[in-house]
């Protein structure tokens, strides 16, 4: 190889090599490609096998699919076992052996073409499977039969007895029999067709190997050939970027260029002259430009933000870097209208602060709007102008809310202290003393307040005495009190409407009065006369019309019924003196009219009826005698 490598010293040489390199790869490439078609052929010509499926016919699927009941063990054995075989065709195979039960559920969906279209190289996939059928059927070719089953074949169905159980059943069970005999010489074709290929592909990849080394080696060739040609070029490149004055030098391109020659390999001690130079450029040049980004900065930095203690410090330092002198000036002009505007800030910021301490309603609101407006002007940062303007807004609102407190509590108090709305004077003095109201006003709106609601409770009071006169019977009210409280009521401002209402109920009540009394006065003057000259009729009448007026006559009314009932014993009286003076002297009982004329007496008869009485007693008595 290093005798090859020798051959090429040019790149173009090396590169032409490459390619022819390259181009037998891929000849390569296409040779294993051409195997592994040759090894697809091979195992599709070992799986065109007999079809198994030409041991049986239509009539005989027919014939398995009408099986009900459990054959004898021979014939069960075949009929599961083709049960299980033809089940590996599905999607989820069955990894068991199938037994009677699930074959009887599996019959009447087998069909010519299931066994017609089974694909023997599927069993390669299930040889457990495929032991366990060998291990029920003694097949012509055991398949693998080392894996599984017991291997005793003494319970094994042999073609014998399925011949014997039935015709269909031993044509089952040689299609079972050529299915594995297929499988197996699938498997050994597989086997085989691998040994084949395997030998082809490692010839084919032994030769890539050779020909993949031999591609390695010219690259590392090739990369060697322009190293060395870069290497070259890149000392030169980078000796002419550093040897330029400290202040000129490209630092961006001179890093580059290092980079490319310490990778391109350049001798160490030009490395380190290159290094050595960068370094000190890099550092003046930093100086620079940190210097002119100050005077930049300083240039166009807002006046109030400038730092102005430190600006002719970073002044002296950017003249001594080199700083452009135009850029210089600008800063110089720049810090002192910064330290001008800043004086100018501070003040405002003062102003502010005295302000702001002062009570909201003791602030003059035209000063703080005057120094808010200084201080925007002059830039005084918004966590000063902010504090200030909430200050304003709550003393002009706490100002506000107070004069109108004021306004509204001097227009409650005008009123006279009947007039005056104590419930609206009692808020707005409270509200005044919460807007900070003090003083006199305050004083004298309580004062009034006081006497307005003892005034009107006076006035509340008297009228509710004149309007429960309403309540009183007429006979009931007190006339004379009724009268000073009406007079009360009038000095205490009771409105002319109740006042005028409660005067007639007294004219009312006092005639009422006088109506009842007259007519009690009438009945004590009927009922003093004697009881026996009494006129009870007209005594009656009397009293009654003193109980309608609400007059209290029980001792007239008492005196009238004696009156009445001694009357009466009278007349009953002479009405029997009466009978008795009618009868003849000889039918008058002397006892008897003894009686009467005792009773007369006692009932006051008039006296010549009683002696009229007591002459026809003596002359009964003489008669008789």
């Amino acid at each position: 190889m290093a005798t090859d490598l020798a051959q090429l010293p040019s790149i173009e040489l090396t590169q032409a090599a490459i390619e022819s390199s390259l181009a037998t790869l891929a000849s390569l490439d296409e040779e294993l490609v051409a195997a592994a078609a040759a090894r697809k052929r091979l195992r599709d010509e070992a799986r065109k096998k007999p079809d198994p499926a030409l041991v049986l016919g239509q009539r005989d699927v027919d014939s398995l699919k009408r099986i009900k009941r459990q054959p004898p063990t021979a014939a069960s054995h075949v009929v599961c076992a083709v049960c299980t075989l033809l089940m590996q065709q599905r999607r989820r195979r069955k990894r068991h052996f199938v037994l009677w039960d699930e074959a009887v559920s599996l019959l009447p969906r087998v069909d010519w073409f299931a066994f017609k279209a089974f694909d023997p190289s599927l069993l390669l996939l299930a040889p457990e499977l495929m032991a366990v059928v060998q291990s029920r059927l003694a097949v012509s070719t055991p398949y693998r039969f080392d894996e599984g089953g017991d291997g005793s074949g003494a319970d094994r169905v042999t073609a014998e007895h399925a011949k014997k159980a039935s015709a269909v059943i031993g044509k089952l069970f040689a299609w079972c029999d050529r299915v594995i005999a297929n499988a197996e010489e699938v498997r050994a074709a597989a086997s085989e067709e691998d040994r084949r290929a395997a030998a082809t592909v490692d010839g084919i990849e032994e030769r890539k190997r050779a020909a993949a080394e031999r591609l390695s080696g010219l690259k590392e060739h090739l990369c060697a050939q322009r190293t060395a040609q870069r290497t070259a070029a890149e000392e030169s490149a980078l000796i002419a970027l550093v040897g330029q004055p400290v202040l000129s030098i490209n630092l961006e391109e001179a890093r580059e260029a290092l980079q490319r020659a310490t990778a391109s390999g350049v001798d160490d001690a030009a490395l380190k002259k290159a290094h050595a130079a960068i370094e000190g450029a890099e550092k003046a040049q930093r100086l620079r430009s940190s210097a002119a980004a100050a005077m930049s900065s300083m240039a166009n930095a807002p006046l109030l933000a400038l730092p102005t203690k430190d600006a002719h410090a970073s002044i002296d330092r950017a003249v001594k870097a080199g700083v452009d002198s135009t850029l210089i000036d600008k800063a110089r002009e720049r810090a002192a209208a910064a330290s001008t505007a800043q004086q100018q800030r501070d003040s405002a910021e003062k102003e502010l602060a005295r302000l702001g301490a002062l009570p909201a309603l003791k602030v003059s609101l035209g000063e703080l709007t005057s120094a808010i407006e200084s201080a925007r002007a002059a830039g005084v940062d918004r966590e000063w102008v902010a504090p200030a303007e909430s200050k304003h807004a709550e003393a002009e609102k706490k100002q506000k809310a107070r004069d109108v407190s004021i306004s509204s509590l001097e227009s409650v108090l005008k009123a006279g202290p009947l007039e005056l709305d104590v419930g609206r004077g009692t808020r707005e003095l409270e509200r005044a003393r919460a807007c900070g109201v003090t003083g006199e006003l305050l004083k004298r709106g309580a004062d009034l307040i006081a006497k307005a609601r003892e005034a009107q409770d006076r006035r509340s009071a008297l009228l509710q005495k004149l309007r429960r006169m309403e309540e009183v019977s007429p006979l009931a009210l007190r006339v004379d009190a009724a009268r000073a409280t009406i007079e009360a009521a009038r000095s205490a401002g009771v409105g002319e409407k109740d006042v005028e209402m409660a005067i007639a109920l007294i004219d009312k009540a006092g005639e009422a009065q006088r109506e009842q009394a007259a007519t009690l006065e009438e009945v004590k003057r009927l009922a003093s006369a004697a009881p026996l000259e009494m006129d009870v009729e007209a005594a009656r009448k009397a009293s009654e019309a003193a109980i309608a007026k609400g007059a209290q006559c029980d001792e007239q009314i008492r005196l009238i019924d004696a009156a009445a009932k001694k009357q009466q014993a009278r007349r009953a009286a002479a009405v029997a003196l009466e009978r008795l003076l009618a009868m003849p002297p000889l039918d008058v009982s002397v006892k008897d009219a003894a009686g009467m004329v005792a009773a007369s007496k006692a009932a006051e008869v008039e006296a010549d009826l009683v002696s009229s009485a007591e002459q026809l007693i003596r002359k009964a008595r003489d008669r008789k005698s």
